[in-house]
This record gives C-alpha cells, structure tokens and sequence, in this order.
C-alpha cells in the first residue's frame, strides 16, 4: 500500500514488452539451429565417386562396382534415392532427416547418401547416362561389405548399362589380362584331360572336355585371365621407396588400361613395418602390388628386394585361358602343369 492508501504498481515488465526483449536472442538461436540442422541433413557432395563409377563402366570387362572402393572416406552404409521416390521415402530409408537433393519424377539420375550412424556425411549424384541404379520403390541401404552392383550391359549400343545390387562375395582381390612372364605363351596339351568352363572359376560350368588329348598338341588361346585369389604380403624391413606405375583404385587390369596413357610413374615412401599386398609377377622383375587402396607395378618387386622386405606369403593365382574347339563356343580353360605345358615365343 502507498502512503495515500493506494496499491503500489506491478513494477515487472509486461509480458509483450518481455517477449520484444528475448525476440533478437531467440531469432538468433533459431538461425544458429536451422544452419546446424541443414549442414548435418544436406552434408557436402563428392562427385569423385560417380567419375569413378564411370571410369570403371568404361573398361568393356568390368563386371562388378564396388562402392567401398570407389568410396574412400568413413561411412557404414550407402543408401540409394532413385526417380519417382519422394523425400518422406528418403527420411525413411535413411532413418534420419534430409534436406539435401533427391531425384524428382522426371530426373534421370540417382542419390547415393553414405551414412555413419544415423548421420549423413556424403552424398553423390549420379546421372543415369552413366550408369542406371534401380531396386525396388523402398530405398535401399547397404554397409561396406554388400555394396557390390552387377553390370548389366545391354545389347543395344549407346544405352547405359544397369547396376544391380548382389550380395555374392568379391570373386577375386585382383585380376588381369596379361599373363605373367616375358615373351608370348604357347600352350601344348600333355595328354591328361582337358575340362573347358563356361568362366574363369572352378565353380563354372562345364561346356567342354576332351578325355584324352594328344600328348603335344597346340592349343590357342584367344583370352588370359591372371587371377589372384588370395594376395600375398610383403612388409617393409627398413625406410624405403617403391617406384612404378599407377593404376589407381583400379583392381581390374586390362591390356587396354596397361598400356594406355593414365598410369602416371610414382613413388611411394614406406616406413618399415608398412604392409604391401602382393598380386602377382609382371614380367623383367616388376610385379603388381597394392598399397593401402591403390594398385601399382612395382618396376622392382618387393620379392626381390630382400634387404628392404621379408615376403610374409606368396600369392595364390588362378590363370585362365580361352579357347575354342573346331569353331564351337568359347569356354575358358586353367592353366596347370598336368594338363599343358607352357612354352615362350619371344
């Protein structure tokens, strides 16, 4: 009560004049959580992985993309947004909220979002001039290790082939066309039987065989396939260098790829203990190696080199050889020493 006998006045600021006041550090706030909520749901794009998609869909051999080899940064799964999916199917399937670029009902081309938890670190898109990703209406996810797509090609030309998803294991850690050793192989059968396959691989079907063929006869090959099976490894002894050839990411060798104009000359530091993957001999001492991701010919190989490495296991290769009988379907055939001998033309 005043001295007069009055009520003395709320001295508190009105509740607007209260809310005028916090309005600037609200707005603030607010732009603060919609830039962070955009950055974790839009992450940057790497177009890096669809060029090399494409790189990999130019070699007319390759059969298989792998993403976590195209892919070289952390994530624990990829999922992929496909034309006619709508951005309530992407939150779904991602199990998180995004705001970055989804295909819409007329675009030709796909998302790929690489996830680590339930937060989006990458993003690629991908045009289906390219290559063509499509599965089912519900997005698909995958982790590292079932993020492999068959190439489909198809029989008329210009059109792009499709990727489809498998979930077979990787059927080699590395394969080429060229076979080992120097000068021209000729191939002369040793009299045991000969079992021709539908493809490079024990597990192929049989098409051809012939029980008992003569001892010294020669046999063509029209194709050669060097596969490596199970790598072999090599550690660093000592600080040393490797000097070779390049081929990238690439696991996939083909002659065209050999002797074509992008496998730049590197070296390559190695500290000791560093670890290299063994794939196979070339030819003259080099050999093809693995470093981290990369696959290189080593112009000297590691084995032998054994001040600077200790070979820890050699190899295990598979060498495959196609062929055809009297004008009959090609069927690919192993090369081993009970059945053909292996002579050189140089």
């Amino acid at each position: 009560m005043t001295a007069g006998g009055g009520r003395k006045a709320d001295q508190s600021p009105a509740p607007g004049r209260e809310w005028s006041r916090a309005r600037p550090w609200l707005r603030a706030f607010g732009a603060a959580g919609i830039l962070v909520l955009v950055a974790k749901c839009n992450p940057p794009e790497s177009p890096e992985v669809s060029t090399q998609i494409a790189e990999i869909l130019r070699l007319e051999e390759s059969d298989t993309v792998d993403l976590s080899v195209v892919a070289d940064f952390a994530w624990d799964r990829v999922c992929i947004a496909t034309p006619y999916m709508g951005r309530t199917t992407v939150w779904k399937g991602t199990g998180s909220p995004w705001l970055g670029p989804i295909p819409g009902f007329a675009d030709w081309k796909s998302v790929l979002i690489f996830m680590k938890g339930r937060r989006a670190v990458r993003h690629t898109v991908h045009h289906d001039s390219i290559g063509i990703f499509r599965g089912d209406d519900e997005m698909s996810c995958h982790p590292p290790d079932d993020a492999r797509f068959l190439v489909s090609r198809p029989m008329t030309p210009g059109r792009a082939p499709r990727l489809v998803h498998t979930s077979e294991p990787a059927p080699a850690a590395f394969i080429t066309q060229l076979p080992p050793g120097e000068g021209r192989p000729r191939f002369v059968a040793t009299g045991r039987a000969i079992v021709g396959r539908k493809g490079p691989s024990r597990s192929a079907e049989i098409v051809f065989r012939n029980d008992a063929p003569e001892p010294g006869s020669g046999i063509e090959a029209e194709e050669s396939r060097v596969i490596t099976v199970v790598p072999g490894r090599a550690v660093a002894r000592t600080a040393t260098e490797i000097e070779g050839r390049s081929f990238g990411r690439f696991r996939t060798i083909s002659r065209r790829r050999y002797y074509g104009p992008d496998a730049p000359r590197v070296t390559r530091p190695l500290s000791p203990g560093d670890g290299v993957a063994l794939f196979g001999h070339r030819a003259e001492g080099s050999c093809f190696i693995g470093i981290g991701a990369e696959t290189l010919e080593a112009h000297l190989c590691p084995t032998f080199r054994p001040d600077d490495f200790a070979v820890r296991e050699e190899p295990t290769l598979e060498w495959w050889i196609q062929m055809r009988w009297e004008g009959g379907p090609a069927y690919w055939l192993l090369v081993e020493d009970s059945v053909l001998d292996v002579e050189r033309e140089f």
